[in-house]
Parts: C-alpha cells; sequence; structure tokens
C-alpha cells in the first residue's frame, strides 16, 4: 500500500513538473515582418513591422522595450533608411508616445531602438507594433536578405515597470527579391506539336 502510494505520488509530481516547465518555456514573440518583391531595374523601398505575437502566455506588462536589428546577407546594397511607429498595428505605447527613437549606423546596416513610458505599464495582449523598418534595395538586385534581431539582452528586451527584462522568443524577417521563373525548355517543346496543329488547320482552311 505504501509503495503504490508513493509511486502515485510519484507519478503526479513528475506530471506537475513538466505541466509547470511547459508554462515556464512559454513567451511572448517578437516578430520582424516579410517583405517579397522581384527585380527591378531601378531602385526599390519598402517597410516591415516589428511586433509582438501571442503565444498563449499574454498578457504581459511592459514599460520599456529596446530593439536592435541588423541587415544581413543577399548582394551589397539593401539598406536601412528609417524607422517609426508601426505602419499597420497599434502603437504599443499609443498615447503615452507616437514612435520610438533610435539611431542607424553609418553603414545602413543596424538600427537600434527603443521607447519607454515616464510612468506606469502597458499590459501587451498580442499583435500591438514596436516599431516600422523602412529600407532601400537596389537596382538589379537578386538574392535574399535577413533582418535578424540581436539576442544580447542589452540590445533586445521587453521591460516591466520594476526594470525586470520580460521572457519573449524572436522571430526574424527577410527581404525576399525572387525572379519570375521562365518557361523551362521542355515546356516550350511541349508548345511545339499544338502550334503545329494549329499553322496544318489554317492552311487547310486557306486551301
Amino acid at each position: 500500500m505504501s509503495s503504490t502510494f508513493c509511486s502515485k505520488t510519484s507519478r503526479y509530481a513528475i506530471c506537475v513538473l513538466l505541466a509547470f516547465s511547459w508554462t515556464e518555456s512559454r513567451a511572448a514573440i517578437v516578430t520582424i515582418g516579410d517583405f517579397s518583391t522581384t527585380p527591378s531595374g531601378v531602385a526599390q523601398s519598402g517597410s516591415v513591422d516589428i511586433f509582438i505575437e501571442d503565444d498563449g502566455s499574454l498578457p504581459i506588462e511592459v514599460a520599456a522595450f529596446q530593439l536592435k536589428v541588423t541587415v544581413v546577407g543577399g548582394d551589397a546594397g539593401a539598406v536601412l533608411t528609417g524607422f517609426g511607429a508601426p505602419s499597420s498595428r497599434p502603437y504599443v505605447f499609443s498615447g503615452a508616445s507616437s514612435m520610438p527613437a533610435g539611431l542607424i549606423s553609418n553603414d545602413f546596416k543596424i538600427v537600434e531602438l527603443g521607447d519607454f513610458l515616464l510612468s506606469g505599464t502597458r499590459n501587451v495582449l498580442g499583435g500591438e507594433g514596436l516599431a516600422s523598418l523602412q529600407f532601400s534595395i537596389p537596382a538589379n538586385a537578386t538574392k535574399n536578405f535577413k533582418l535578424d534581431l540581436s539576442l544580447n539582452p542589452q540590445d533586445t528586451f521587453l521591460a516591466n515597470g520594476a526594470g525586470q527584462n520580460q521572457p519573449f522568443t524572436i522571430r526574424g524577417g527577410s527581404i525576399s527579391v525572387t525572379a519570375i521563373p521562365e518557361p523551362s525548355v521542355a515546356a516550350l517543346l511541349l508548345c511545339v506539336p499544338a502550334m503545329y496543329v494549329c499553322m496544318t488547320r489554317r492552311r487547310r482552311r486557306s486551301a
């Protein structure tokens, strides 16, 4: 009887521990949007929003945030040209502040920005925007670029009213420049018989 009780107690303890660990592992997701275009003979511009997604652990209290984003990869040229309030989502500090403040590096590849409340906190429910990033893609660019968010807690954080960093995960974004596929040789060869049939019919009718 005693061993059975201990066995059940142990199994219960393990289940509680696993459930607790799973709950604690959840966190808000700071997400950078994706942008897609096709190559062009002239320079192109675009923008993406950075926002907070709900993974099931929200709401969380946020009194300040900071972000560091780097443009990585691709051919030379894709550069950051500006930042501001999110374009398609409510700003997380709307009513208290209009947009984050920050700086863009001299090579226009890195932006560091952030904002804070002078008092109080905001309950973030998910979907709120943190910033928008504006960028320029050079003419004839044909490759893709990543928008990486720094994992260093000194560079990127969400803080509550007590100045404590809130847990979150990161989902980076991308700038994709994808060419439209040209018709394959096989596809063109498949069209030849059909063209031959059409030409033959026209000759018969004209005759």
